[in-house]
């Protein structure tokens, strides 16, 4: 505490002062001025408070009057009482800023002043900090790399910064005069992972402020990632790291979030970021030529932590380099190395790539064999089943280990029979489509090959006919002599060498034609209406001939000697011709020219006649059964009366639905009436009219659509929306709701709600009707009663059952607390020792139907409320919550789908308290210090480790069997203890108990003290007494003295010359003590003084006359 002292002035004036008589000169008053502790907030030096309307003390004279003036004007007096002590209290509260203040003192004796300057300051700033930038990870804040990492921050100037790390102290920092303060923290100050950071700013005042945020370390690398060939591109045998693809894809495993740079060889390729899921994913852009390639890859987290390296060797392989085939040596007969062979099994060898696998198919036999090549590439194999005479072509598809393919061709020829059989041949003919050999000479020639220098023996009927000599080209030929009869021939041909072997028979068949066959021709019969064969019809396009001709006879069309198209005849000479061109009504020269397969023609002339048109009928309802709107061919009359125009006297045929009803005759001005006498089912209907005139034309009305409407649709009501859980329980939040339902098509819908008409709508084609209420047409919260009437386009009416709804927009904002049952310690201070608390609800609707709690800090949902046997609301946290500020709040929806949210919850998790420790005051420590042995009979002990959240602190006294207990006040920032009325010497065991507000409780070990306020010097006895004993006379120059006190008396003291010099008496046994005097003594009187103290520091002194006299006097 400062306290300021001033001079005042002496009454007197300057003349008096310079007499020098016996008038005394006055002094002036002293006067000292200070805060009061209880006042003076922060330091207690400074004289710097956060109280605005502080309190002041001081001393002066007794019962002095004190005027207290501030800034210079009087705010106030006080008077000193008996022993000069004054207090005084700002009447008024004081702003922040510095103030001047003055007491001055007065007494009839004089006057006299102090001053003290005080500054008010009630506030502080709100402190900040962040990472420092060697210590962030950029982009990520709060992200840190160390364990140690600096931070740096702001606060009030020259404030003091205490640093929390999950509610723990770890550290206390001066703001500097710019307001500046950093920290680094310690090792194991930090966890890995997500650090909860407070920082209070706490200013000379006393004033506090404080920030909390989170700091994130990340120490520790990312795990190697994996990586491998994708399946798309891992071409060939999978997981052999062999691909035919260039820009293959590689896959991998990785920390998520984190980011893979990817090398091919010492070359960087790129970077990707990793999912969620820990994947990721890379297709190289540049495409690779083939070889042996090495790819890597490392993980680098978002701190800047880099993996081990992952390696991946593959190789890229597009092609197959090289193939070669052969028949093996031992197979290949006759001139090695030419691929003709007669073993038709032969064995075949070749060699290509390595453990390639190789199919090879026979195109002739169909047959395959798969094998594999080995390490080598060489390979070999044979059919089992015999191969064709002659030319095999096999086809091999390589596969390599990369799944590269390709095709490679070979050939051999197998021999086995000889000779070849011969081939023959007309000299002059044709062959017909079907295979027919025909010629038209009657002496027909022979022409052919075989193997040169053979025979060629012709047979007829079996028979030798002749033979021919083949020529050294291996060519023939040969001419009948005898004329052949029109018809059909076989004959045979062998080849026989000149060893008599025979080739097989060939056999050789031809046809002799010499005469010439007419064309003959007709209308298709579904073209020639009317009289059949009379080459009239109604049809002028698409018109088909049918005829005959020579077989396989080209057949010419020509229309008045134009040709128009071109046929030819079919095996059995049949043709057929399709007009394709469009003729009008006339009368045309057909004429159909054939030309047989060896060029003679012959052709025949016909006369046809064109009469096609009939006018289309028309169809519609007559007038008389068109009900409702004219034209819009709905009609509710079920046997209505139709009519419409045809050709004059044409038969009409009228059909519904496709099924004919009925027909008329068209009269002579084309009118026709057809009335229905079955009445028609109600819907959709399609009338169809079909007329035929006398000439067999015939035509088509398109078909006519009605509708019969003879009863309508009972109309229905839904919401659009049905709000809330249910969409089908008809309760909503909306005061404005869309309606819509459903009435025959194009009908005239009214609404009503409550009774009362509210709008008139249009159905749709398909029936279906749409309305919003209007701003002005609102809804207020309760039951409504909506109907619907419906008139249809025939008038038809019809009305809706009720439609219920119930329109609820209100809900109640719900509100938190803490349960009675987990409201430890003080009632509604939400703090509770209770780690798995419930929380009561209130206002919770009746028709709530979900309630969630939510974690306010993470806005993720906790758990779901339950209603209680008393329809109250509660929750009860699963798991135990951390020391520390939580705050919750609640989500709840009613049936309505309404939804509120509650006011944030903010409860405090305390389940610690500290152990409080007692002892005695220092000053009231008499004797030994720290022996708790006093002689003070009322003395004060000091609390300590009580935390600031202590909510009652008690101290329990145990003396001669008798507990008290005392609950104490917390006084000027301390706790302190003094008996409140005089203990009597003894020994007092005390304990404190203290309890926050959170209900913890925690107890001091038990200190026990000892009070002792009683001593005395039993006795004083001069040891070496001559003479008379118990005279105090002795006659040696040195006496002894032996004191006698209580055992706990620990100093004894010793004066001869009234107290000016003291010496020290030695202990002996049983409380005596001794004491020689080390020099002579004169003779004379003496008075000894004898002080003993005890370790409770009790003193007591007592004293004796003793006399030395070491003479004798010569008696006279």
């Amino acid at each position: 505490m400062n306290k300021n002292t001033s001079t005042g002035k002496s009454n007197s004036s300057k003349n008096e002062e310079n007499k020098l008589d016996a008038e005394s000169v006055k002094e002036p008053l002293k006067v000292t001025l200070a805060l009061a502790a209880e006042s003076n907030s922060g330091s207690k030096d400074d004289s710097i408070t956060n109280f605005t309307k502080p309190q002041f003390v001081g001393s002066t004279a007794p019962n002095a009057t004190v005027i207290i003036k501030i800034n210079g004007i009087a705010v106030g007096q006080a008077v000193a009482d008996s022993l000069g002590n004054f207090t005084f209290t700002a009447p008024e509260t004081l702003t922040d800023g510095t103030y001047n203040l003055e007491a001055e003192a007065k007494t009839a004796d004089g006057s006299g002043s102090a001053k003290l300057v005080i500054t008010i300051d009630s506030v502080t700033d709100k402190p900040t900090f962040e990472l420092s930038p060697e210590s962030s990870v950029s982009g990520h804040k709060g992200l840190t790399p160390t364990l140690t990492p600096s931070i740096v921050g702001t606060a009030e100037e020259n404030a003091k910064v205490d640093i929390y790390v999950d509610n723990k102290l770890v550290a206390s920092v001066d703001v500097d005069k710019d307001g500046n303060w950093s920290y680094e923290f310690k090792d194991n100050e930090l966890s890995e992972g997500e650090n909860s950071i407070k920082v209070v700013a706490v200013d000379k005042a006393g004033n506090k402020n404080e920030t909390t945020d989170s700091i994130i370390t990340d120490t520790i690398a990312p795990e190697k990632p994996t990586i491998e060939l994708d399946d798309s591109s891992d071409s060939g045998i999978k997981n052999d790291n062999i691909t035919n693809s260039t820009l293959p894809t590689f896959i991998g495993v990785a920390e998520p979030g984190s980011t893979v740079s990817i090398y091919l060889g010492l070359k960087h390729l790129g970077e990707v970021i990793v999912a969620k899921d820990g994947t990721w994913s890379y297709t190289l852009t540049t495409p690779l030529k083939d070889g042996e390639y090495n790819i890597t890859a490392t993980a680098t987290d978002i701190a800047g932590h880099t993996s081990a390296t992952a390696n991946l060797p593959f190789t890229i392989d597009t092609r197959i380099s090289y193939f070669s085939a052969e028949i093996e040596t031992t197979n290949d007969s006759g001139i090695v190395g030419d691929n003709v062979t007669n073993n038709t099994r032969p064995t075949f060898t070749g060699k290509t790539e390595p453990n390639a696998i190789i199919s090879v198919i026979n195109s002739e036999t169909g047959e395959e064999v798969i094998f594999k090549a080995n390490d080598k590439g060489e390979w070999t194999f044979n059919f089992t089943s015999d191969s064709v005479e002659g030319i095999n072509n096999l086809t091999f598809t390589v596969e390599d280990v990369a799944g590269n393919k390709k095709d490679f061709s070979f050939s051999y020829v197998i021999d086995t029979i000889a000779p070849v059989p011969p081939t023959v041949s007309l000299e002059d003919y044709v062959v017909l489509p079907n295979g027919i050999i025909l010629s038209g000479n009657d002496l027909p020639a022979l022409v052919g090959t075989a193997e040169p220098k053979s025979t060629i023996l012709l047979m007829r009927d079996g028979k030798l006919y002749d033979s021919i000599e083949v020529d050294s080209n291996g060519t023939w030929n040969y001419q009948f002599s005898n004329k052949f009869l029109q018809g059909a021939y076989d004959i045979e041909i062998i080849s026989q060498d000149a060893a008599g072997n025979k080739s097989s028979t060939v056999k050789y068949s031809f046809t002799i034609q010499t005469e010439v066959v007419p064309p003959k021709a007709e209308l298709d019969a579904s073209d020639d209406s009317g009289a059949k064969g009379d080459w009239i019809t109604n049809k002028h396009n698409a018109l088909t001939l049918l005829g005959t001709a020579d077989r396989f006879a080209t057949v010419n069309i020509l229309i008045d000697g134009k040709t128009i198209g071109v046929t030819t005849a079919d095996a059995d000479g049949n043709w057929n011709f399709d007009i394709s061109r469009n003729l009008s009504d006339n009368v045309y020269k057909i004429t159909v020219e054939s030309i047989d397969p060896l060029g003679r023609t012959s052709s025949v002339d016909y006369q046809l006649t064109i009469d096609s048109f009939t006018p289309i009928p028309t169809v519609m309802l007559h007038d008389s059964a068109d009900s409702g709107v004219k034209g819009d061919m709905i009609t509710k009359i079920n046997t209505p009366l139709f009519t419409g125009m045809a050709e004059a006297n044409a038969k009409v045929s009228i059909y519904v639905d496709g099924v004919l009803s009925g027909e008329a005759i068209a009269g002579d001005d084309g009118v026709w009436n057809f009335q229905f006498t079955t009445a028609l089912s109600d819907g959709s209907h399609d009338v169809t009219v079909k007329v035929e005139d006398i000439a067999g034309n015939t035509a088509s009305s398109s078909a006519y659509n009605f509708q019969i409407v003879t009863q309508t649709q009972k109309p229905t009501i839904e919401l659009v929306n049905d709000t809330g859980v249910d969409n089908t329980d008809h309760i909503i939040n909306e005061k404005n709701p869309a309606l819509t339902g459903t009435a025959a098509p194009y009908s005239t819908v009214k609404l009503y709600i409550d009774g009362a008409l509210i709008a008139e709508v249009r159905t749709n084609k398909d029936g279906r009707w749409e309305y919003t209420l209007k701003a002005d047409q609102g809804l207020v919260d309760g039951d409504h009663r909506i109907t619907a009437s419906v008139e249809d386009i025939a008038g038809n009416i019809a009305h809706s059952d009720p439609f219920l709804i119930s329109v609820d927009t209100a809900i109640s904002i719900p509100i938190v607390s803490l349960s009675p049952d987990s409201d430890s310690g003080i009632s509604d201070d939400n703090l509770t020792n209770i780690v798995k608390p419930t929380l009561h609800l209130k206002d919770i609707d009746p028709d709530i139907i979900s309630v969630q709690v939510w974690d306010a800090m993470s806005d993720t949902q906790i758990g779901v409320a339950t209603q209680q046997p008393d329809g109250s609301w509660a929750y009860t946290f699963t798991s135990d919550l951390t020391e520390g500020l939580h705050q919750v709040y609640v989500k709840v929806e009613d049936i309505a789908g309404n939804k509120a949210n509650s006011a944030i919850f903010d409860f405090t998790i305390d389940t610690t308290v500290s152990t409080p420790v007692i002892s005695l005051l220092s000053k009231d420590d008499t004797g030994v210090t720290g022996d708790n042995l006093t002689n003070i009979n009322k003395p004060g002990f000091a609390i300590s480790g009580v935390d600031a959240d202590a909510h009652r602190v008690v101290v329990q006294v145990m003396h001669n069997g008798v507990s008290e207990e005392i609950e104490l006040s917390h006084l000027n920032g301390s706790w302190l203890f003094i008996p409140g009325n005089t203990w009597t010497d003894g020994s007092y065991t005390l304990t404190v108990k203290v309890e926050d507000k959170a209900g913890n409780t925690n107890y001091s070990a038990p200190l026990t003290v000892v009070i002792d306020t009683q001593i005395a010097i039993d006795g004083v006895e001069l040891v070496n007494d001559s003479g008379v004993k118990g005279d105090n006379m002795t006659n040696d120059d040195r006496p002894h003295f032996r004191v006698t006190v209580p055992t706990d008396v620990n100093e004894v003291r010793l004066s001869i010359d009234g107290g000016n010099s003291w010496v020290q008496a030695t202990p002996g046994v049983a409380g005596s003590w001794e004491y020689i005097w080390p020099t002579d003594l004169a003779d004379g009187q003496y008075t000894l003084t004898v002080e003993a103290t005890d370790k409770a520091g009790n003193t007591v002194t007592k004293t004796i006359d003793f006399a030395v006299d070491t003479t004798l006097s010569v008696p006279v």
